[in-house]
């Protein structure tokens, strides 16, 4: 094997055939008889990630999935992930007011509908927040009760409908459940544990901390956010919601 000056065959391997030669390139490069070199060769070019993002790197290439689609074992698929045989988790007696699940179940780990009738307020380790049983949520559209110890389905709705029929996230993202569902609300909302529901934070509250007070001003509370009205003698500065001396 004679190998042949790099300007005939760079970043690859010349292999001497007498008469002429033969160009070898690394995985992920083809050989550019025009420029006498191994160049990148674009994987994204062919469908290469069915269902997601192709990536070309130097060399190589890799596939992005949007959630809550995953990689296959080829690495060239986005899939939805397959539920799991059992769906059971840990199970957490106390949340916050801060909406923190604590006071893990100590045994063996249960399902949902166990956790939220039986034993505690928020299940799995995404802490998914239990439905009020005695909820105006609960009573007004029979969505679930505890029945003998145990969450019920309300048998005309499927899963995939809680959320948009019960409104339950309205002002919010609704994260399911196997058995149910929770709400993560939008900046500017919290969520009330009675009615399961996403509710204005009224920021001019003095009990509330906002990340930008007014300051020199007064401050006006508006659906899901709020806004800040300058004091007489005073205008609106380049600094969010402070005013200054006119």
């Amino acid at each position: 094997m004679l190998r042949f000056h790099p300007v005939v065959c760079k970043n690859g391997v010349c292999v001497n055939n007498i008469p002429g030669y033969n160009c070898y390139c690394s995985s992920g490069y083809v050989y550019n008889s025009t420029l006498l070199e191994c160049i990148d060769y674009d994987e994204c070019e062919e469908e290469s990630c069915v269902g997601g993002v192709c990536v070309n790197t130097v060399g190589s290439y890799y596939c992005s999935c949007q959630p809550p689609l995953v990689l296959d074992d080829t690495q060239r698929n986005c899939l939805f992930a397959p539920p799991a045989d059992e769906n059971l988790s840990v199970c957490w007696q106390h949340v916050s007011a801060d909406l923190m699940c604590q006071s893990p179940l100590l045994g063996p780990q249960v399902t949902f509908m166990d956790c939220c009738c039986l034993y505690g307020e928020g299940w799995g380790m995404e802490c998914a927040l239990c439905p009020s049983t005695d909820s105006a949520l609960s009573r007004s559209h029979s969505s679930s009760s505890c029945l003998s110890g145990r969450y019920e389905p309300y048998a005309s709705l499927s899963a995939a409908e809680d959320c948009g029929i019960l409104h339950g996230c309205e002002n919010g993202r609704c994260i399911r459940v196997t058995e149910g569902y929770t709400c993560d609300c939008y900046q500017g909302y919290e969520l009330d544990m009675t009615s399961m529901t996403c509710i204005d934070i009224n920021e001019c509250d003095g009990g509330v901390s906002v990340e930008f007070p007014c300051v020199n001003a007064r401050c006006v509370n508006t659906e899901g956010s709020f806004r800040c009205v300058c004091r007489r003698g005073y205008v609106m500065s380049r600094r969010l919601n402070h005013c200054v001396a006119a």
